[in-house]
């Protein structure tokens, strides 16, 4: 098994509708999920490097993005996994990330269909395996939440149908980037953290660190860039959250009764990213059971 692909040994999901995985590859995962406590991570500050018919078209992305007003900005790049099982029951997640640019991933994960003088694609070029991360792409990584509410609902975003990118899906209800801006805790990147500032600057609502809890870390299409799942309960009401002062969202929350056959009707009958449906189904599974879940997913 490559050092780049691990997964923990208890707790694993086991998948019996195709249609709730296509499209997301597993790096690791636990379904009683991985708390801050459990998660070491690792930073090599220095920028991580294209192969030479990749990068070399990084100047000219650069340039555009800045005639548009746009920021080349410090994104981190997850390079490794690693799971020590210190005790039966409690794995040590170890993740080593580097630093890349958001030129880079415009012209690796961004570009996978564009041809080569080769005569291959980026993808037919470079990915052998997308569960493997040394396939020398920027493989941006972000955070994905999965929110819970007091009075049992999950929340989910519908994009809105002007966006560019995934207009009118569903996702999750907060993501963001691993940036090395606001991602950074005692001089390395910190997924726990990232959630927590994505939450509160997209809900309004403050959580502490201590309660989220990492499930998956999946890469996903169409451009193969890294997610960690993660979940939190929230100490406040669908109403709290309507009511919170927050940031302007790319769409509309949707509040879900929590229960096993509200929240599969709403992933079988509505458009979704990839890594939101897979996030919401884990959600599932980490709260129920995989047996009652798969149980309830014959009868639709």
């Amino acid at each position: 098994m490559s050092d780049s692909f691990i997964c923990s040994n208890h707790s694993i999901v086991v998948m019996k509708t195709s249609d709730l995985l296509s499209g997301v590859y597993v790096l690791a995962e636990n379904l009683d999920g991985f708390a801050p406590e459990n998660v070491e991570t690792y930073f090599e500050p220095k920028v991580f490097k294209l192969p030479d018919e990749l990068e070399c078209r990084v100047p000219e992305i650069r340039s555009s993005l800045e005639s548009k007003g746009g920021y080349d900005g410090d994104q981190c790049r997850l390079d490794q996994l690693r799971l020590d099982s210190y005790k039966i029951k409690d794995d040590a997640l170890k993740m080593y990330f580097s630093m890349i640019k958001f030129s880079q991933i415009m012209a690796s994960n961004a570009m996978l269909n564009r041809m080569l003088e080769s005569g291959l694609t980026v993808r037919e070029k470079y990915i052998v395996d997308p569960r493997r991360l040394d396939d020398q792409l920027a493989n941006s990584t972000s955070t994905a939440t999965s929110i819970i509410t007091n009075d049992d609902k999950i929340v989910f975003k519908k994009r809105s149908d002007d966006l560019v990118i995934f207009p009118g899906e569903h996702s999750h209800p907060v993501a963001g980037f691993l940036e090395r801006d606001s991602c950074m805790l005692n001089g390395v990147p910190n997924p726990f953290l990232n959630m927590k500032h994505e939450v509160k600057e997209e809900l309004g609502v403050e959580i502490g660190m201590s309660d989220y809890k990492v499930h998956s870390i999946i890469r996903n299409e169409p451009q193969l860039r890294v997610e960690i799942i993660g979940k939190v309960r929230v100490p406040f009401s669908e109403m709290d959250i309507r009511n919170f002062p927050k940031k302007e969202p790319e769409g509309e929350y949707v509040f879900i009764d929590f229960k096993v056959d509200d929240v599969l009707r709403t992933l079988l009958n509505k458009q979704w990213t990839n890594g939101g449906k897979y996030g919401a189904y884990l959600a599932l599974v980490s709260e129920f059971g995989s047996e009652r879940v798969e149980k309830s997913l014959e009868n639709f």
